[in-house]
This record gives structure tokens, C-alpha cells and sequence, in this order.
């Protein structure tokens, strides 16, 4: 049943909610290897040079480029990436080219459509803006191609196209690449492109591309600015150091973890003492950025203190500032231009389309008792509910993630889900924890939140009415926050909430005894029930 209390531990690490994950992370004691953007998967491997965890062979970006019609050649990668940008003389071209969506003279407006549809990711937002027009011609025109345009089919390629571009820059580093990035930084459309877009910036900054990172830094945006600050450092050497302590003591914190980024080699006592102060930042993922920071550079924890609780970790980040160990560190080169987050264990987006999940989804394993089947594509995960009744769960096991038999006493999943309508209230969707999971029926009145083990489906939490209908077709974030006691019974905070209406919200702390719970070696997303509708996951995260 319910307990009336939260768990004592606070969720001092929270990140915000990721719309696509593919960050670099590092779970406590364990560092990320690469983040193996192209999969849609973020796994860790262990300190101390260990190789990264095996993972089915995914597509390059030459690959991905390619399969895409984009020639993976500077000017083949540099050709598409312009085709993101989105200044004013290009909005009014794209703006006429709209208008002609409203000729009388069918030639011209079938012209208008094939100039649209090839001038690239840029022509979305006016497009948008056309819907809401008075020209009814236009209106419906460009409904239309919205269609095709901006569906999530193909936000999903989009997506998945820039990233493979910005990864051939950073890998490549052609010349001119970081005046290239500088150009389309602010036309990016989502945070995963901003940041694969600053790192490949910090990759290709040279002399050359000086005067601008300067420019962008005066005069850019906030993001622009914090991008440009570590590629100077790189840029222009010791001619940047005044420009970059400076910057240390801007009253954004954005700003601030960026100069401490380029300083950390330069001048690292300031660089440090800024990134203790930024554990105290309002913001969570600023608090997150600069913890991974303090780990590189101090090598606390270590591989032998997982477990290592957060207080005492920032305790020895600040005895180690302090001492002078921290002012011998080894230079840590390129390994600080990472955009990257403490504490995060695993992250999964669904980018890479697979047909069939009978083996599985790079570490995650597939299993069903009904012979439900699965797949992914357009960046959604289905498990297929054309089947006689039982369960489906697409899952991480502990001894694979993280070598370990079972996940950490306190840790978090945050996942994005739903279903759709058919049969609804015959079948749910939800969240597996070693043998527990939480569950809701998509379509139904109220959802039927309800909470019963995995193993014989005995019902640990009733059916219970939610305070809104969770909407077939819509996708709602899933969170829960597990804590193991020391009798190994568990309490978990779950949440649903819908994104987009802030009143669709719903919590509950379920305590689970031990003998329920089990060993905690599993996190899964799970489809159970009669036939039905298929259940969707766009994402999962679990985090410290």
C-alpha cells in the first residue's frame, strides 16, 4: 500500500527530462567509454581503460550518411548542414516560395512544392507558421507537406542525419568545419544536435576560425557563447586566458561551467574552485556537468567506490581542490570536451530501426511468454499486442550493464511511454524493477495504476484511479525512484505525468518487501495483458 512519507534520500542529482537521449555519462566509480549516438544507446564501460561493453556493430556516420543521399565528404556534409540554416534572407525565400503555395497557375505551385520539399530542415518553422495563415490555399498546402515533411518519421532521419554529419566533422575535422558549426549552431533544433554540435566545434577549432569563436562570444546567443568559450581556448591559446577567467565569474552559469571546461588545463585551481561552486547551482544539469568534470580531474570516486554516497564524494572533491595533489593533475587534454553527466548509468533512444527484437536491442534483452513480438522505427519502440494473453519486456540485466549482480540501493528510471487504443483497459504498460512493476492502461478511464510482481502477477498495490485518463496515442514520462532499505525492502516513487498538460499528473510511494522486490538485477519496459493495442516507448534513462 501507499506509505504516507517520501524516501529519506533526495534526488540531489536530478537531470532535467531529456526529449532524446544520447549523452555521454558516467555512473558512480564508472566512466563512459563513447556514446554510441548512432544506436540511439548510451552504455558505460569501466574506469581504468577497459574497453567499452560489447554492443551489436552499429552504422558509422559515413554509413548513415550515405543511406541518406548526403555524400560523406566535406563538401557533401557541409551542403546538408547549410541546409539548416535559417537566417533572415533565407526565411523570406522560403517565406515566397510559401506564398506560391496559393498560385492560381498549378505549374507554380507544383514548382513552390519541389523547392520545399529540397530545401531542407530549414523551411519546418515557417512552414509551422504558414499553418496558422489567413490563405486557406497555402494553410492546407502546407499542412499537407508537413506531413511528410515534419513527421516523426522523418524528425526521426533529420535527427539522425545531423548527427551523423556533425560525428563525420569531429571525426574528420575538415577545414573550415568550425566556421561551418559556428554558422548553423543556432538553427539546431534540439538539445542532443546543440550539444553533438559543440563538441564537434571543440574538435575542429583551429587558429583560423579565431575572429569568429570572438564574434560569437561578444555578440551570440548564450548557448553560442558557452560553445565558442572552450574552442577559443583551443583557438587562440594564451591570448584567450584573460577573456576566459573573466568569464568565470559571469553570473551565468552556463557560462561559467564553460570557461571552467577551457580552463581546467590552463589554470585549473580557478577552473576547479568554479566547479565546486557550480555543485551548489540551481540548475541540475549544471550540477551534473560540472560533477563529471570534478571526477575526470580528480579520479574520485574511484573504480573501488561505486557506492560511494554523493555528500561524501563532494566532501573529498573539495579535501582534494584543496590539497595540493589537485594542482599536479595530469593534463587532461581532449577528454574534457565531452558533454557529459554524473551519474547517469544508462540512456536509450530508439534510432536505429530493427525489425524484430529476438535478439534483442543492443544490451537490452527480449523476452515474452506469448509469442508477442516486437520492433522499432521512427524512433519508437512497439511491443505489438496481437497476441493471446501474457507479457512482454524488453530489459537491462545488472551483470551485463554494469558487472555487477544487481543495480546500486538508490537509483532512478525515467521512461517515455504509452499505447494505443485498441482494447483498452484488457492491458497495461509500465516499468519492471527486479520482480516488481508499475503498471497503467492506456485509453482507460482513470488508467488503473496498479503494482504486482512479475513472476505470478500477485497484486502488491489495487488498481487505483488516476486523476486524468492517460490518452491512447500520447506518450506520458514514467518515473521511478527506487531505495532499498537494509532489510532489502524496497520504496519507489512513481510518477506519471503527461509533458504537455502540467494537471495530468499522478504520484505514489509504494513500499515493497524484499520477498516481492527480489534481487533488484533487472530494469525493464514491459507490455502485459490481453490482446490489444501495441505499447510504445520513445525512451529510457536510469541515473543515480
Amino acid at each position: 500500500m501507499p506509505s504516507q512519507q517520501s524516501p529519506s534520500c533526495c534526488d540531489l542529482l536530478a537531470l532535467p527530462r531529456p526529449k532524446v537521449l544520447g549523452w555521454g555519462s558516467l555512473v558512480v566509480g564508472v566512466r563512459l567509454q563513447r556514446s554510441l549516438w548512432l544506436a540511439g544507446l548510451v552504455v558505460i564501460g569501466a574506469l581504468c581503460g577497459a574497453g567499452p561493453v560489447g554492443v551489436a556493430a552499429d552504422p558509422t556516420p559515413d554509413e548513415i550518411l550515405l543511406a541518406g543521399g548526403i555524400a560523406a565528404t566535406p563538401a557533401g556534409v557541409a551542403d546538408y548542414l547549410r541546409g539548416w540554416i535559417a537566417d533572415e534572407p533565407r526565411k523570406l525565400v522560403i517565406r515566397r516560395l510559401i506564398a506560391e503555395l496559393g498560385s492560381g497557375d498549378f505549374q507554380r505551385r507544383e514548382q513552390a512544392d519541389k523547392k520545399i520539399r529540397q530545401a531542407g530542415p530549414a523551411v519546418i518553422l515557417p512552414l509551422r507558421e504558414a499553418t496558422l495563415g489567413e490563405d486557406l490555399e497555402v494553410k492546407l498546402h502546407a499542412e499537407w507537406l508537413l506531413t511528410d515533411l515534419d513527421s516523426a518519421a522523418e524528425q526521426h532521419r533529420r535527427e539522425s542525419l545531423g548527427l551523423a554529419a556533425l560525428h563525420w566533422l569531429a571525426a574528420n575535422k575538415p577545414a573550415d568545419a568550425a566556421l561551418l558549426i559556428l554558422d548553423i549552431y543556432s538553427d539546431l533544433m534540439s538539445p542532443e544536435l546543440l550539444e553533438s554540435a559543440a563538441e564537434a566545434l571543440w574538435a575542429c577549432a583551429s587558429p583560423a576560425a579565431n575572429d569568429r569563436l570572438r564574434q560569437a562570444i561578444a555578440h551570440g546567443a548564450l548557448p553560442l557563447k558557452a560553445a565558442a568559450l572552450p574552442a577559443l581556448e583551443i583557438a587562440a591559446g594564451d591570448a584567450a586566458e584573460d577573456l576566459l577567467l573573466a568569464c568565470l565569474r559571469d553570473p551565468n552559469s552556463l557560462i561559467q561551467l564553460a570557461a571552467a571546461r577551457a580552463l581546467l588545463d590552463r589554470r585549473p585551481e580557478a577552473a576547479l574552485h568554479t566547479l565546486l561552486d557550480l555543485l551548489r547551482s540551481d540548475d541540475p544539469d549544471m550540477r551534473a556537468q560540472a560533477a563529471w568534470l570534478l571526477q575526470l580531474a580528480s579520479g574520485i570516486p574511484t573504480d573501488h567506490d561505486r557506492g560511494l554516497e554523493w555528500l561524501t564524494t563532494v566532501d573529498r572533491w573539495r579535501q582534494w581542490v584543496a590539497s595540493p595533489a589537485s594542482l599536479c593533475n595530469r593534463l587532461l587534454g581532449a577528454s574534457r570536451l565531452q558533454v557529459q553527466r554524473y551519474g547517469l548509468i544508462v540512456a536509450v533512444n530508439f534510432l536505429q530501426d530493427a525489425p524484430h527484437l529476438a535478439a534483442g536491442y543492443g544490451l537490452l534483452t527480449y523476452e515474452t511468454d506469448c509469442g508477442g513480438s516486437g520492433s522499432v522505427s521512427g524512433g519508437l519502440l512497439r511491443l505489438d499486442g496481437d497476441h493471446p494473453e501474457g507479457d512482454q519486456r524488453l530489459f537491462f540485466d545488472a551483470k551485463t550493464l554494469l558487472r555487477q549482480p544487481a543495480f546500486p540501493k538508490h537509483f532512478q528510471v525515467i521512461a517515455t511511454l504509452g499505447g494505443e487504443k485498441e482494447n483498452s483497459g484488457a492491458w497495461h504498460v509500465g516499468l519492471s524493477l527486479g520482480n516488481v512493476r508499475v503498471l497503467f492502461h492506456p485509453g482507460f478511464s482513470g488508467g488503473a495504476f496498479r503494482v504486482e510482481r512479475v513472476d505470478n502477477r500477485q497484486v502488491i498495490h489495487h488498481n487505483e484511479e488516476m486523476p486524468f485518463t492517460p490518452a491512447a496515442g500520447t506518450l506520458y514520462q514514467m518515473t521511478v525512484g527506487v531505495v532499498v532499505d537494509a532489510d532489502q525492502a524496497a520504496t519507489l516513487d512513481v510518477r506519471l505525468a503527461a509533458e504537455a498538460n502540467p494537471n495530468e499528473s499522478f504520484q505514489r510511494f509504494i513500499h515493497v518487501p524484499a520477498v516481492d522486490i527480489g534481487r533488484l538485477s533487472r530494469v525493464g519496459l514491459e507490455r502485459s495483458g490481453r490482446t490489444g493495442g501495441s505499447a510504445l516507448f520513445q525512451s529510457l534513462l536510469i541515473r543515480q
